[in-house]
């Protein structure tokens, strides 16, 4: 079989991803000509696409030799390690690439991806890697600036990858005004990007940008970090049902405290106490030293009453925050002053310890129950009991299933949360609180 031959062969081998036997062939021709580039260049792709990196940069550091002044071979040869995140390594080859060629616009990518790389997840800001890797970066600009529109459209992708990377860089900062500026710039290019979508998203709700959160927001992702994003959205624009709903389905294969700890304060929100405590409760079960939840419990119990434990509540979400962070909880801090403050206004010596028994020992987490949402009608205040219409069907309620707080405010034509039941009498409603 001629040369040609087999370099069609070996051509179509790679057009249908077959790396293998297209890595055969070439290597067949570089026995036969040890000396052509052409060869040496194609067994090293080959290589690479079959994560046989070892082989790759043989044959790359091969090419380095022939053609010393040719950036591509050290950042080929870089590459390679920087698919193994041998970071470090990488790193050595795309400087040597640079160094060669300084505005090489994906080598400048490979090389700040890989600095924060080594910069781990604890105190970044303080590591030379960290700004290495947001010089590099910010030297791309002037570099996309000045090219053509014909080299603009071959290397958008990557220069949405750096602005993509550059905004993280950025967001590590706390820079995120500065950072949705080159946010936006990437999803400019790839607008269905799902990781852009979501930063962009994230970037926006941080601000307080609900709209502009919504309007980007990867909707067809099944991402758990994304489905959270999601339910932060939704807890902002204060949509605390719909929230529950979320973080509910999320629960159910995602076990974390901190979904707990939510879905106890979107509870909260609506006034269902009792599922709000029983899920404060199991985010405490999963991480008894979290600050937040127990800032979270104190409210829940502040609102039903047990003014000493929400102190107490209070105090160890300080004492908490103080031992892992070093600083003060100043929220806790005022809240506890508050609740102090009330205990002396009323004389309050201490809680009804049976009372709090009952309420923390509270096991029901509804979450997984459908609520359902009506109007109350021929409400019998003086007695306390009426209907709550809904989908064309009455449940009849008794003001004990609402919390302390809301039993003097329900009036006729209220719209109420519940959680539906059928009993011997007929359909009732139970767990009441206020829609959003």
């Amino acid at each position: 079989m001629t040369e040609d031959k087999l370099i069609r062969n070996a051509e179509e081998h790679e057009s249908n991803n077959e790396w293998q036997l297209a890595l055969d062939i070439y290597e067949e021709l570089l026995g036969q000509l040890p000396e052509k580039i052409f060869f040496i260049e194609k067994t090293a792709w080959c290589a690479s696409r079959l994560s046989k990196y070892d082989l790759a940069i043989k044959r790359y550091n091969m090419l380095v030799e022939k053609e010393p002044q040719s950036a591509k071979w050290s950042y080929c040869v870089g590459y390679q390690y920087y698919m193994q995140k041998d970071w470090k390594t990488a790193n050595q080859w795309f400087e040597k690439a640079l160094l060669l060629y300084p505005e090489y616009l994906v080598v400048k990518y490979r090389y700040a991806y890989s600095l924060r790389q080594m910069c781990g997840s604890m105190m970044v800001l303080k590591k030379d890697e960290f700004w290495k890797a947001l010089k590099s970066l910010a030297e791309c600009d002037p570099i996309w600036n000045n090219y053509t529109p014909e080299q603009k459209r071959q290397n958008e992708d990557t220069y949405a990858a750096i602005c993509f990377q550059h905004a993280k860089l950025l967001i590590d900062r706390n820079h995120i005004e500065e950072a949705i500026n080159y946010l936006e710039k990437a999803f400019f290019i790839k607008p269905k990007e799902e990781e852009y979508q979501y930063q962009l998203s994230k970037s926006y709700l941080s601000l307080g940008n609900i709209e502009r959160a919504k309007k980007v927001f990867p909707t067809d992702s099944k991402k758990y970090y994304v489905k959270e994003l999601e339910i932060d959205i939704l807890v902002a624009d204060k949509k605390h049902n719909e929230a529950i709903e979320k973080c509910s389905a999320l629960l159910k294969y995602r076990k974390k405290d901190y979904l707990y700890r939510e879905l106890g304060m979107q509870y909260y929100e609506i006034g269902n106490l009792n599922d709000a405590i029983s899920c404060i409760m199991q985010a405490e079960k999963m991480n008894s030293k979290n600050h937040l939840t127990q800032y979270a419990k104190a409210q829940i119990l502040y609102r039903a009453g047990f003014l000493s434990a929400a102190k107490n509540s209070t105090e160890h979400a300080t004492s908490l925050k103080n031992t892992k962070y070093s600083s003060a909880f100043t929220e806790a801090v005022e809240f506890s002053g508050i609740i102090q403050q009330q205990m002396e206004e009323k004389s309050y010596s201490s809680d009804n310890e049976e009372a709090l028994k009952t309420f923390l020992s509270n096991s029901s987490i509804t979450q997984t129950t459908t609520r359902l949402n009506g109007k109350v009608s021929n409400y019998n205040s003086k007695r306390g009991f009426g209907f709550i219409e809904c989908n064309n069907r009455r449940y009849f309620f008794h003001i004990s299933n609402a919390p302390k707080y809301l039993q003097n405010k329900i009036i006729e034509g209220m719209i109420l949360s519940f959680i539906p039941i059928e009993t011997e009498k007929g359909l009732s409603a139970t767990n009441i609180a206020i829609l959003n």
